[in-house]
């Protein structure tokens, strides 16, 4: 049924996961069948004589300089980790500063096109009201300024 190779891989395979397991009580046996194919189990199975008990060692300990060296990689790990939260929000905040300078652009050009509207029109534009309730009319001259004027602001906007 199965290749003496599958076999033996399938033991290995199994040791690897006693020998990695928690247990630290767990008792590992090295079988041998009579044509000699090994088998590591907890308990030899018929058929299968044992040969020896296999040692398990348990996990080296960290020197002084090992655990201080982790720690130290641990540190600046959160160092450089909190320092890059710093970069992403100071970024966050000039993305979002540079959002608003362009939407309060946007409103300025938007604002300086109704007016430029309004000038335009023709006829007198009324900017005011006398205390007694007549109208204050814009000159021409200031008219023709503020139409200049604003222009030049429109050409700034990329729209006229």
């Amino acid at each position: 049924m199965f290749s003496l190779t599958s076999k033996l891989t399938t033991s290995f395979v199994f040791l690897g996961f006693f020998l990695s397991c928690s247990i630290a009580q767990a008792q590992i046996l090295e079988c041998r069948d009579s044509n000699g194919k090994k088998m590591f189990a907890m308990n030899c199975p018929k058929g299968y004589t044992q040969i020896r008990e296999v040692e398990i060692l348990s996990p080296a300990t960290e020197t002084k300089e090992e655990k201080a060296h982790k720690e130290n990689v641990k540190k600046r790990l959160q160092e450089r980790e909190v320092d890059f939260n710093a970069r992403q929000t100071k970024r966050f905040e000039n993305e979002a500063s540079d959002r608003d300078a362009q939407r309060l652009a946007a409103n300025s050009c938007a604002e300086n096109r109704k007016k430029l509207k309004a000038l335009l029109i023709v006829g007198p534009v009324e900017i005011g009201k006398e205390s007694d309730g007549t109208p204050i009319y814009l000159d021409d001259k200031k008219r023709l300024e503020q139409i200049a004027s604003l222009s030049e602001m429109l050409s700034k906007c990329g729209e006229e």
